[in-house]
């Protein structure tokens, strides 16, 4: 079972809505462990996103920030977090408020079979995401199939759990997702025989409404990036 935790959140111009999603997930933490951290990786916001979360951590020595004034990205973003965590379980989620913060019960209830070749991974059920995206991620999907001979229902979605040894082992392989980083990440852990248990997770909209990186005008760019990335 797991007794301890640090939860790693890649944050960007999150000032409306961080604080609600850091109380959120602290609380429900607090219910379950005495020993956790949240690690909030600000990635050079430009509005006030680094003060907002600033005043939270005064207020609570749950609150790690790992800052850049400069966009590092959300890759070296996430591996700046892992470096810095205290304990040995991990656990990645976005800050868009897409993912519920009470399904992590579930990954408790799974963390029996937890070990260090072994992985939790959030499978997400009625995305909520818009048609194009669904159908990109599900076109892909049949690619990312084919390409690691697998059959994982969703490798892009966040809500992962991982030893950290095991996610910087994996390092040389994460430094080419800059592009469709938990399609990188899948494939190296398929690569590496590290077995990958999905849970279905609750999927919600978006805390400020619909992403703009998946138009139609960027997806051919997307597309590229993905394929030279894996």
């Amino acid at each position: 079972m797991i007794d301890q935790l640090s939860l790693i959140i890649p944050v960007h111009n999150e000032e409306k809505y961080i604080e609600k999603f850091i109380l959120d997930w602290d609380s429900c933490l607090s219910k379950q462990l005495q020993k956790y951290e949240i690690i909030i990786c600000e990635d050079g916001s430009t509005d006030n996103t680094l003060e907002v979360i600033n005043s939270i951590k005064k207020q609570n020595g749950k609150i790690q920030i790992n800052s850049k004034r400069k966009l590092r990205g959300y890759t070296k973003a996430l591996i700046d977090g892992s470096i810095d965590a205290r304990y040995e379980n991990i656990l990645f989620v976005d800050s868009d408020g897409q993912y519920d913060h009470n399904d992590l019960i579930k990954f408790f209830d799974e963390s029996k079979h937890f070990r260090r070749n072994f992985i939790l991974k959030g499978k997400r059920i009625n995305r909520q995401d818009n048609y194009l995206r669904k159908t990109y991620s599900f076109l892909f999907g049949k690619f990312f199939s084919l390409l690691f001979k697998n059959s994982l229902k969703d490798p892009s979605s966040t809500f992962v759990l991982i030893k950290k040894e095991t996610f910087l082992f994996l390092n040389d392989y994460l430094k080419y997702g800059k592009e469709g980083f938990w399609w990188v990440f899948c494939a190296a852990c398929i690569r590496e025989n590290i077995k990958i248990n999905e849970i279905g997770i609750n999927h919600k909209p978006r805390y400020d409404g619909s992403t703009q990186v998946y138009s139609l005008r960027k997806m051919p760019n997307i597309i590229f990036k993905n394929i030279i990335s894996l």
